[in-house]
């Protein structure tokens, strides 16, 4: 029979393992379990989704960053949002400080522009810009210019009884005591020391006098057309006209109208965009101002040309930089359900 004594020894031995076991085992699972916490596994939701929503926040800080492109060109896309189709509003600052805005957009949108320019640190506009008195054009003016300083209004001399977008903005421009300006081809506006807007449309002495308010075609027709230019480069803004515009500017304009972006005239209607207008221009980059953006045979023809598109509703705010010799579009967010049938972009 073993001695008592020595039984007890075993017997604590024993127990003194079992418990150093169950202690290993625990440390370890509780390890495992930081580690899975810190470090998620590849290929899951979280994983693959971060570098996305990174790309969109990079995105939208570099284009509302005040100061990052100041030595270039900066011509941005707002993106107005609402259930209408909300119009147009391009804000273009130069090196040198100077601001010019492009249409207001609807009534709704005005309150948009203006906090889109306040967040950019601009409580200024140089020069404010209506390219026609149709309401998604003209409408937001009449906020902007309560929300905002504007030094000179410029339009074209075409008067729209009945409209309350154009009689709000006026009244508003009026009220502020804010300069105004009638433009037509052979016009020049000086933005700055460098930035230099030829005016292209409408034809001298045609208004307003050929134009029936009322057509809702021609006043389109009659936008005003800018080509800008910079170190070189060029950008032709196109407002609403239509196909049979677009023809007269090639007959009349020729290479002229050659420029490194443009400005999808109509918000990408069926109306515009004709592919010889399209082969004239030779854009590299085209930006469509739309927020409920339908017309996709239209791409088909930019594509043909290898020019790349942008669209407002796809691609939410968008900016092109020009610097003398070369050109950057930065969007907020990235394009994902992109038509099959696009080869160039």
């Amino acid at each position: 029979m073993a001695n008592p004594g020595k039984r007890r020894a075993a017997a604590g031995l024993i127990l003194l393992l079992l418990v150093l076991a169950l202690f290993t085992a625990c440390s370890n699972g509780n390890q495992s379990a930081a580690n899975s916490e810190a470090k998620p596994a590849q290929g899951s939701g979280t994983a693959a989704m971060a570098p996305a929503a990174k790309e969109k926040a990079s995105g939208a800080e570099q284009i509302f960053d005040g100061k990052r492109f100041n030595d270039v060109l900066r011509i941005r896309y707002l993106d107005l949002t609402g259930k209408e189709v909300m119009g147009d509003s391009i804000l273009i600052q130069t090196p040198d400080g100077k601001s010019m805005l492009i249409d207001g957009g609807l009534p709704g949108a005005g309150g948009q522009v203006a906090a889109y320019a306040k967040k950019l640190g601009l409580e200024r506009i140089d020069i404010a810009l209506n390219t026609h008195p149709h309401t998604d054009h003209i409408g937001g003016f009449a906020a902007i210019a309560n929300l905002l300083h504007i030094g000179e209004f410029y339009m074209e001399n075409l008067p729209y009884p009945g409209s309350q977008s154009y009689e709000k903005t006026v009244a508003a421009i009026k009220g502020k005591q804010i300069p105004i300006k009638y433009l037509e081809r052979g016009d020049t506006i000086q933005l700055g020391s460098e930035v230099r807007i030829d005016v292209l449309n409408p034809l001298a002495g045609s208004l307003p006098r050929d134009v029936d308010p009322a057509d809702l075609p021609e006043v389109n027709s009659h936008s005003l057309v800018l080509q800008l230019h910079y170190k070189g480069q060029s950008f032709l803004f196109n407002g609403d006209i239509y196909k049979h515009r677009e023809q007269e500017l090639i007959r009349t304009m020729g290479e002229r109208l050659s420029s490194t972006a443009m400005h999808v005239p109509h918000h990408g209607s069926t109306t515009s965009s004709s592919f010889a207008f399209i082969q004239a221009v030779k854009p590299q980059a085209a930006i469509i101002s739309n927020n409920h953006f339908k017309n996709w045979d239209l791409l088909r023809l930019y594509d043909a040309q290898k020019t790349k598109v942008y669209i407002t509703e796809k691609h939410g705010n968008i900016m092109v930089t020009l610097d003398g010799k070369q050109m950057k579009v930065i969007t907020e967010k990235e394009w994902l359900d992109r038509p099959e049938f696009l080869k160039n972009q």
